[in-house]
C-alpha cells in the first residue's frame, strides 16, 4: 500500500493510511496510542522500538513495513 500524503513521521503515516483503509490502526496501535506488542514497525528496515518510536521521522522515499507476530503450537 502506499500513502500519497506528506507525512513527516510514522505516526502520521499511520494516520494517512488508516484515511484511506479505515480501521487498519486498530491492529497496530493500542488503547494506549503505542505500537502492540505482538506488532512489528520497520522504517527503511529498522525496527522503530529501537529509534524513534512512532515519532521516527519518515521521508518520501522511506519504507514502512507493518509485520504481525505469528505464533502456535
Amino acid at each position: 500500500m502506499e500513502v500519497d500524503h506528506p507525512c513527516a513521521n510514522v505516526s502520521e503515516a499511520l494516520a494517512a493510511l488508516e484515511s484511506q483503509y479505515p480501521r487498519v490502526l486498530d491492529s497496530v496501535i493500542d488503547e494506549r496510542g503505542e505500537v502492540r506488542t505482538h506488532v512489528n514497525v520497520f522504517v527503511d528496515e529498522r525496527s522503530i522500538r529501537f529509534l524513534s518510536g512512532l515519532n521516527t521521522p519518515v521521508t518520501d522515499a522511506s519504507t514502512i513495513v507493518i509485520v504481525p507476530a505469528v505464533s502456535g503450537g
